[in-house]
């Protein structure tokens, strides 16, 4: 990128790096805040001649969120629908 003076990287992290969910998987979000981290650092280096910005999508409820939500609504002692707008 640098060599041709132009270039992209957009790397997919997540919400949870700042702030990883209880019980959920702090190793994964542990992963995406290094990841994060890497691209901020890799964005100064290359400065004008390329960009390098995470996209960090929001909450996407599926079946194996649905189950984590379960997890969350026991580990916190609350019901399904208050973990589900918590996460």
């Amino acid at each position: 990128m640098i060599q041709r003076g132009s270039g992209v990287v957009i790397p997919i992290s997540q919400s949870s790096t700042g702030l990883p969910l209880p019980e959920s998987t702090p190793a994964y979000a542990a992963a995406k805040a290094a990841l994060t981290t890497y691209i901020k650092a890799l964005s100064k280096e290359v400065g004008p001649k390329a960009c390098a910005s995470p996209v960090s999508p929001g909450w996407i409820y599926t079946t194996a969120g649905s189950s984590l939500v379960t997890r969350l609504a026991e580990y916190g002692r609350t019901a399904e629908a208050s973990a589900r707008r918590a996460s």
